[in-house]
């Protein structure tokens, strides 16, 4: 048996909210055959015994606790709206075909809605650069999750796609120097970065600007002073 709080954070993290069927269905799998009870999931359903003797209910028993544990699981881990519309369901196997008819389908549609949200994302004003890195992964994961696979090249392409112009000299320091990173959490800490870096030429660009004004001013009044007398 798996650690409980290991499963419970893996089903609370994928719960099946009508969209990413796939993904959600490879997560549950995994915990079932982690809890060596994924095979009521394909098995039939032995006939029920008349009494509690015999090899009927040595050969039931085992299979109604690991399906009525399998069961537990994948009501478990799918929204509590959708859990209603498996009442009748008497059996794990029951559950996974009611839920892969409702919303299998589904995810060819998902998948296009994900990638065209994904291709034309652009960093929004006022977004930091952390929360706008957090949005792209989490389409990346998304599609994944229904087996695209992404390059990393591919994805620093359209994370640079997708930034703001403040990014442009970044960017062309990233190709020109040829940077080369492992994953897109270095890229996600080297926008950071960046980010930093630019606020901070902000700030002293407005200083000067205001102080430019100031000067400009002072200057004027004097002026002013000299022609009145």
């Amino acid at each position: 048996m798996t650690n409980n709080n290991t499963l419970t954070s893996l089903l609370n993290n994928n719960r099946l909210t009508g969209s990413i069927y796939l993904d959600w269905k490879q997560k549950i799998i995994l915990v079932l055959k982690a809890e060596k009870i994924h095979n009521v999931l394909t098995s039939d359903v032995p006939h029920l015994p008349k009494t509690t003797d015999g090899d009927d209910y040595i050969a039931w028993e085992p299979f109604r606790q690991k399906d009525a544990l399998a069961t537990d699981y994948i009501l478990s881990s799918i929204d509590k709206s959708m859990q209603s519309s498996c009442d009748d369901m008497e059996t794990a196997k029951e559950v996974m075909k009611h839920l892969e008819t409702t919303f299998g389908k589904q995810d060819p549609l998902v998948h296009q809605r994900i990638s065209s949200m994904l291709f034309t994302s652009k960093m929004a004003d006022g977004t930091t650069i952390l929360d706008h890195m957090i949005k792209l992964n989490k389409h990346f994961k998304d599609l994944e999750g229904f087996g695209t696979l992404f390059d990393l090249d591919f994805k620093i392409e359209i994370n640079f796609a997708s930034l703001s112009d403040a990014y442009g000299s970044f960017i062309m320091y990233y190709h020109m120097n040829k940077v080369v990173i492992k994953n897109v959490s270095e890229l996600t800490n080297m926008f950071v970065e960046a980010e930093s870096r630019l606020k901070k030429s902000k700030v002293v660009a407005l200083v000067t600007e205001k102080s430019f004004q100031s000067s400009k001013n002072k200057k004027k009044k004097r002026t002013n002073k000299r022609e009145e007398m």
